[in-house]
């Protein structure tokens, strides 16, 4: 599907640019409008064209989580290439202030004004009302392919299903996410403030379930039936 390619495209061409701030906005914004558009997109073949998307680059299996939070769910923390976190530049008290941030590495200056800050943080906001329900939906159609999955392929279904939870972590708590796989458990790691916290899934039979330690807490279906907004039970990092 062509859609899929423009998507990606105009989505990924500023992860690692050398742009303002300014610029990355209008990028936000574009990308939003392609994701509206994609939402929107349906054919003889195709139900949702953002379902399709999504489906696509997790069977790719080559595209990597902090590319996919960025794409999907949190697009206010992108690193580039100006700044670390994008988030990281603090809101002047005014719009007619700047607040800035250092670039060490090439002894560069970057201003921000409040206006800025909030514009991204309300892009953020509206990418994940475009694509929350499109992470749910592949999230729960790989999980509903688990019973099929051949031993011998045992292992890309666990990566690819862990990519989706860490997506659908930061979609709940509008952070930016990594994970780590063992045996049957994803373990997805996120920032709240200056605490890493992680949130551990394990496969019981082909069903995840929450856990702690080994022991079963909340089955992930369940979970992903619930309001967008209930808090997941979050353990910190040690």
């Amino acid at each position: 599907m062509k859609m899929s390619y423009v998507l990606m495209s105009l989505i990924c061409v500023n992860v690692l640019a050398d742009i303002s701030i300014m610029k990355y906005i209008e990028l936000v914004e574009i990308s939003n409008l392609q994701i509206l558009k994609a939402s929107n997109y349906k054919d003889d073949h195709i139900e949702n064209g953002l379902v399709h998307v999504l489906t696509v680059m997790i069977n790719a299996d080559h595209w990597a989580i902090n590319y996919l939070n960025q794409m999907f769910t949190v697009p206010e923390h992108a690193k580039t290439l100006n700044f670390d976190l994008l988030q990281g530049i603090p809101a002047a008290k005014d719009e007619n202030q700047s607040s800035t941030a250092h670039d060490n590495e090439h002894k560069r200056i970057y201003k921000a004004t409040s206006t800025e800050t909030l514009k991204l943080t309300e892009l953020g906001k509206a990418r994940r009302l475009l694509t929350g329900k499109a992470i749910i939906k592949v999230l729960t159609q790989k999980l509903a392919e688990i019973i099929l999955v051949d031993e011998v392929d045992k292992e890309k279904p666990v990566e690819r299903i862990c990519a989706l939870i860490a997506m659908w972590v930061s979609l709940k708590m509008s952070s930016n996410t990594y994970y780590v796989t063992y045996d049957d458990v994803c373990a997805v790691v996120l920032n709240v403030g200056e605490i890493e916290y992680f949130v551990k899934y394990r496969s019981f039979k082909g069903e995840y379930w929450q856990v702690n330690a080994d022991t079963k807490k909340k089955e992930l279906n369940a979970q992903l039936r619930e309001d967008i907004s209930t808090q997941l039970e979050l353990t910190a990092k040690k």
